[in-house]
């Protein structure tokens, strides 16, 4: 009788070895399985430092997480987080409401239960001053020039004061040239020859960000190059003080601006930044 090809075949694989054929099927199972190989899931922190968080203010920051398999789980290990900021999902968020550097552990754990951690900082400091800046030209004047007041990174700004000085010689303020941008605020002002004192109130609300203040004209005695100092002091809606100094404009630096004598920092000024 001759043997059909179907009865060939399987005296053939009964006289194959059991382990090659085991082999070759783990073979083919794994080849299955093989988008999930070809990934590290060697799990890890990839922040290194976090950002500094400002007093009563918002402060959200993220634990960013390199490979592992989701979901993660995220705890606090040792150590505390400032007051007022939560570790939740992953998120460093809340409001600080106490000044100091924090030190604290941050724990993940992922679907595999990997688990790696990462020592972190967090210092909580008061915000920086608003800064004033004029505008002024560094070029020779020979026409009336307006000086435009702008404030930037205010923060919850309710009011200012600020002094501007320059060469009473040189330049004249224009009468009745000083103007609020907006209507939203108030203008006080004195003046002396050289000096501009104003006092501005943001009315009903508060300012946060960049924005055009107010006005004023000046006219050269003769042409030539005009040099500003300024000196302000900020109050804001979280009754913060701070102050700063600036001159700009052609700056020769070769005296010392003089205020009036009646005008200082506060003792409570918080933030002093200079030019």
């Amino acid at each position: 009788m001759v043997p059909t090809t179907k009865s060939v075949r399987a005296r053939l694989l009964n006289k194959l070895p059991a382990f090659p054929i085991l082999s070759l099927l783990v073979f083919v199972l794994g080849s299955c399985n093989s988008d999930l190989e070809q990934f590290d899931y060697s799990l890890r922190i990839y922040n290194s430092t976090l950002p500094t968080a400002f007093h009563e203010e918002f402060y959200r920051v993220q634990i960013k997480v390199a490979d592992g398999l989701r979901p993660f789980n995220f705890e606090l290990g040792k150590g505390s987080l400032p007051q007022g900021i939560i570790l939740k999902s992953g998120w460093l968020i809340g409001t600080p409401t106490m000044l100091g550097t924090y030190s604290f552990t941050v724990v993940v754990s992922d679907a595999k239960l990997s688990k790696t951690f990462q020592d972190f900082e967090i210092t909580v400091t008061k915000p920086p001053p608003p800064e004033i800046t004029l505008n002024v030209p560094s070029t020779d004047i020979h026409e009336n020039v307006t000086i435009r007041a702008h404030i930037k990174q205010a923060r919850l700004l309710q009011s200012l004061r600020t002094w501007v000085i320059w060469d009473p010689k040189r330049f004249d303020l224009v009468e009745g040239s000083l103007s609020p941008h907006d209507s939203i605020y108030e203008l006080l002002f004195e003046t002396q020859p050289g000096i501009l004192r104003v006092d501005l109130a943001v009315l009903g609300t508060s300012l946060s960000g960049d924005h055009h203040l107010f006005n004023f004209v000046l006219r050269p005695r003769q042409p030539g190059p005009l040099q500003v100092s300024h000196a302000t002091e900020y109050l804001s809606e979280l009754d913060n003080h701070s102050f700063t100094l600036k001159t700009e404009g052609h700056v020769t630096h070769d005296k010392t601006p003089v205020f009036p004598k009646d005008f200082f920092p506060p003792a409570e000024a918080n933030n002093i930044v200079g030019d």
